[in-house]
């Protein structure tokens, strides 16, 4: 929703106001990019248990969540994103953390078939939600 607010300023030097016009967007909670989760968040976005995301942190290398001094957890979009993909080969893959973490350190082609069973997942829902209007 944009909003607009017009301000006269009255110059010291002009006796005309100096019209200014600001264009206010209001933004919702959807537009607003986050740049950390928690980890109580990354566990409900994913459906994992927190202790899953902790028990992770100590096998793979390359999952290594910001942490501050109180040793809270911050993950970033692409720690989530690499959760979602660990995710995927361990449920729908079905490998064994050993097997995922090999597969990772190679993760050219599992980064392509994973973003393409992203997008068949979602194109799934969708029809799923055309087939239930109908």
């Amino acid at each position: 929703m944009h909003k607009s607010i017009k301000i006269h300023i009255f110059a010291a030097t002009q006796q005309t106001p100096i019209d200014i016009r600001f264009t206010m967007i209001e933004k919702t909670s959807k537009d607003i990019e986050r740049t950390y989760y928690s980890i109580r968040e990354v566990s409900r976005m994913l459906d994992l248990p927190m202790s899953t995301l902790r028990y992770w942190e100590q096998v793979f290398d390359c999952l290594r969540p910001h942490t501050n001094e109180a040793k809270t957890r911050f993950y970033t979009k692409e720690d989530v994103e690499l959760i979602k993909k660990i995710k995927y080969l361990r449920q729908e893959q079905h490998m064994t953390l050993p097997a995922v973490e090999a597969h990772l350190k190679v993760s050219s082609e599992a980064d392509y078939r994973y973003l393409i069973a992203q997008d068949l997942k979602k194109i799934r829902d969708e029809l799923a939600e055309l087939r239930a209007m109908m």
